[in-house]
Protein backbone atom coordinates (compact mmCIF):
# COMPACT_ATOMS: atom_id res chain seq x y z
CA UNK A 1 0.00 0.00 0.00
CA UNK A 2 1.57 3.43 -0.93
CA UNK A 3 1.80 6.03 2.10
CA UNK A 4 0.00 8.96 2.02
CA UNK A 5 3.33 11.34 1.26
CA UNK A 6 3.70 9.07 -1.37
CA UNK A 7 0.80 9.83 -3.06
CA UNK A 8 0.97 13.20 -2.78
CA UNK A 9 3.83 13.54 -4.47
CA UNK A 10 3.03 11.31 -7.20
CA UNK A 11 -0.52 13.34 -7.95
CA UNK A 12 0.96 16.74 -7.31
CA UNK A 13 3.80 15.66 -9.80
CA UNK A 14 0.96 15.10 -11.94
CA UNK A 15 -0.98 17.80 -11.55
CA UNK A 16 1.91 20.77 -10.89
CA UNK A 17 4.68 19.18 -13.89
CA UNK A 18 2.05 16.81 -16.22
CA UNK A 19 -0.18 19.68 -17.71
CA UNK A 20 1.48 22.16 -19.90
CA UNK A 21 -1.09 23.72 -21.86
CA UNK A 22 -0.43 27.86 -23.34
CA UNK A 23 -2.80 29.96 -21.10
CA UNK A 24 -3.72 27.27 -18.16
CA UNK A 25 -0.97 29.45 -16.20
CA UNK A 26 -3.85 32.15 -16.25
CA UNK A 27 -6.42 30.49 -15.78
CA UNK A 28 -5.03 28.58 -12.43
CA UNK A 29 -3.70 32.48 -11.32
CA UNK A 30 -7.24 34.01 -11.80
CA UNK A 31 -9.41 31.04 -9.88
CA UNK A 32 -6.70 31.66 -7.07
CA UNK A 33 -6.89 35.49 -6.84
CA UNK A 34 -8.42 37.11 -4.05
CA UNK A 35 -8.97 40.04 -5.84
CA UNK A 36 -11.21 37.57 -8.44
CA UNK A 37 -13.43 36.39 -5.62
CA UNK A 38 -14.31 39.67 -3.47
CA UNK A 39 -14.63 41.05 -6.97
CA UNK A 40 -17.30 38.75 -7.56
CA UNK A 41 -19.36 38.54 -3.92
CA UNK A 42 -19.32 42.09 -4.34
CA UNK A 43 -21.05 42.66 -7.56
CA UNK A 44 -23.59 39.89 -6.73
CA UNK A 45 -23.99 41.79 -3.25
CA UNK A 46 -24.45 45.19 -5.01
CA UNK A 47 -26.85 43.52 -7.66
CA UNK A 48 -29.30 41.93 -4.50
CA UNK A 49 -29.12 45.53 -2.81
CA UNK A 50 -29.99 46.99 -5.59
CA UNK A 51 -32.61 44.34 -6.83
CA UNK A 52 -34.41 44.23 -3.11
CA UNK A 53 -33.33 40.97 -2.88
CA UNK A 54 -33.36 40.24 0.45
CA UNK A 55 -32.83 36.62 1.01
CA UNK A 56 -29.63 36.55 -1.44
CA UNK A 57 -28.10 39.25 0.95
CA UNK A 58 -29.15 37.09 3.80
CA UNK A 59 -27.54 34.48 1.99
CA UNK A 60 -24.04 36.21 1.06
CA UNK A 61 -24.16 37.71 4.79
CA UNK A 62 -24.31 34.19 6.15
CA UNK A 63 -21.95 32.83 3.72
CA UNK A 64 -19.56 35.42 4.09
CA UNK A 65 -19.31 34.88 7.95
CA UNK A 66 -19.08 31.18 7.22
CA UNK A 67 -16.09 31.87 4.83
CA UNK A 68 -14.58 34.38 7.85
CA UNK A 69 -14.88 31.48 10.75
CA UNK A 70 -13.20 28.48 8.58
CA UNK A 71 -10.45 31.57 7.80
CA UNK A 72 -9.17 32.15 10.95
CA UNK A 73 -9.76 28.25 12.31
CA UNK A 74 -7.91 27.70 9.54
CA UNK A 75 -5.00 30.04 9.90
CA UNK A 76 -5.03 30.23 13.51
CA UNK A 77 -5.42 26.71 14.43
CA UNK A 78 -5.00 24.08 11.86
CA UNK A 79 -2.15 25.10 10.20
CA UNK A 80 0.30 25.56 13.13
CA UNK A 81 -0.86 22.71 14.61
CA UNK A 82 -0.53 20.74 11.50
CA UNK A 83 2.67 21.90 11.03
CA UNK A 84 3.16 20.30 7.60
CA UNK A 85 5.93 22.86 4.96
CA UNK A 86 3.86 23.47 1.87
CA UNK A 87 5.68 21.42 -1.39
CA UNK A 88 7.06 24.83 -2.33
CA UNK A 89 8.84 24.66 0.88
CA UNK A 90 10.25 21.11 0.86
CA UNK A 91 11.79 20.73 -2.78
CA UNK A 92 11.94 22.85 -5.96
CA UNK A 93 9.19 22.69 -7.79
CA UNK A 94 7.37 24.29 -10.95
CA UNK A 95 5.74 27.27 -8.79
CA UNK A 96 3.30 28.79 -11.49
CA UNK A 97 2.31 31.72 -9.32
CA UNK A 98 4.43 34.80 -7.76
CA UNK A 99 4.84 33.19 -4.58
CA UNK A 100 5.03 30.04 -2.47
CA UNK A 101 2.77 31.37 0.14
CA UNK A 102 3.27 30.99 4.34
CA UNK A 103 5.13 28.45 5.33
CA UNK A 104 2.30 25.79 6.33
CA UNK A 105 0.20 24.21 3.44
CA UNK A 106 -2.43 21.41 5.63
CA UNK A 107 -5.01 22.63 5.11
CA UNK A 108 -5.49 24.53 2.32
CA UNK A 109 -7.53 28.22 3.15
CA UNK A 110 -8.35 28.70 -0.51
CA UNK A 111 -10.18 25.11 -0.38
CA UNK A 112 -11.39 25.58 2.61
CA UNK A 113 -12.99 29.54 2.24
CA UNK A 114 -14.19 28.31 -0.97
CA UNK A 115 -16.05 24.94 0.66
CA UNK A 116 -17.48 27.23 3.63
CA UNK A 117 -18.75 29.84 1.33
CA UNK A 118 -20.51 26.74 -0.81
CA UNK A 119 -21.73 24.93 1.61
CA UNK A 120 -23.60 28.00 3.28
CA UNK A 121 -24.90 29.04 0.12
CA UNK A 122 -26.24 25.56 -0.80
CA UNK A 123 -28.96 26.27 2.06
CA UNK A 124 -30.44 29.38 -0.27
CA UNK A 125 -29.22 27.94 -3.67
CA UNK A 126 -31.18 25.41 -5.98
CA UNK A 127 -29.50 22.13 -6.76
CA UNK A 128 -28.23 23.36 -10.17
CA UNK A 129 -26.73 26.30 -9.03
CA UNK A 130 -25.00 24.59 -6.18
CA UNK A 131 -23.62 22.09 -8.74
CA UNK A 132 -22.19 25.11 -10.73
CA UNK A 133 -20.39 26.66 -7.82
CA UNK A 134 -19.06 23.39 -6.27
CA UNK A 135 -17.82 22.43 -9.78
CA UNK A 136 -15.69 26.23 -9.50
CA UNK A 137 -14.77 25.84 -5.48
CA UNK A 138 -12.96 21.73 -7.19
CA UNK A 139 -11.47 23.94 -9.82
CA UNK A 140 -10.28 26.50 -6.98
CA UNK A 141 -8.79 23.29 -5.66
CA UNK A 142 -6.77 22.05 -8.41
CA UNK A 143 -5.58 25.46 -9.42
CA UNK A 144 -3.90 25.49 -6.03
CA UNK A 145 -1.43 22.23 -6.75
CA UNK A 146 -1.20 23.06 -10.19
CA UNK A 147 0.25 26.10 -9.46
CA UNK A 148 2.65 24.56 -6.80
CA UNK A 149 1.44 25.79 -3.36
CA UNK A 150 -0.60 22.37 -2.13
CA UNK A 151 -0.37 18.82 -1.77
CA UNK A 152 -3.89 17.30 -2.80
CA UNK A 153 -4.32 16.39 0.53
CA UNK A 154 -4.08 19.91 1.91
CA UNK A 155 -6.79 20.60 -0.35
CA UNK A 156 -8.97 17.58 0.63
CA UNK A 157 -8.42 18.56 4.15
CA UNK A 158 -9.45 22.33 3.31
CA UNK A 159 -12.48 20.75 1.79
CA UNK A 160 -13.14 18.76 4.53
CA UNK A 161 -12.87 21.54 7.31
CA UNK A 162 -13.98 23.76 5.20
CA UNK A 163 -17.45 22.23 4.82
CA UNK A 164 -18.00 21.19 8.27
CA UNK A 165 -17.50 24.97 9.35
CA UNK A 166 -19.84 26.14 6.57
CA UNK A 167 -22.94 23.51 7.37
CA UNK A 168 -22.18 23.98 11.06
CA UNK A 169 -22.26 27.91 10.97
CA UNK A 170 -24.39 28.56 8.48
CA UNK A 171 -26.83 26.17 10.37
CA UNK A 172 -26.45 27.86 13.79
CA UNK A 173 -26.84 31.43 12.07
CA UNK A 174 -30.43 30.41 9.99
CA UNK A 175 -32.10 28.49 13.30
CA UNK A 176 -30.75 31.91 15.32
CA UNK A 177 -32.17 33.94 12.71
CA UNK A 178 -35.46 32.17 11.97
CA UNK A 179 -35.72 32.10 15.88
CA UNK A 180 -35.53 35.86 16.08
CA UNK A 181 -37.84 36.35 13.51
CA UNK A 182 -40.21 34.42 15.29
CA UNK A 183 -40.02 36.14 18.58
CA UNK A 184 -40.41 39.67 16.53
CA UNK A 185 -43.49 38.06 15.37
CA UNK A 186 -44.50 36.56 19.07
CA UNK A 187 -44.63 33.23 18.12
CA UNK A 188 -41.65 32.25 19.63
CA UNK A 189 -41.70 29.61 22.26
CA UNK A 190 -39.01 27.50 24.67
Amino acid sequence: MISLAKWDWLVFDQVNRGLDISGLDQVAILLSSNLTWWTVVSLVFIGSVLLRRHRWIKALLIAGLCLGAADAINSYALKPGFGRLRPCHQKTVQLRTGSCGSQFGMPSNHAANGAAFLVALGFFLTPGATAIAAFVVVAVGWSRIYLGVHFPSDVLAGFLVGGMVGWFFAWVLIKTSAYVVSCHKGEATL
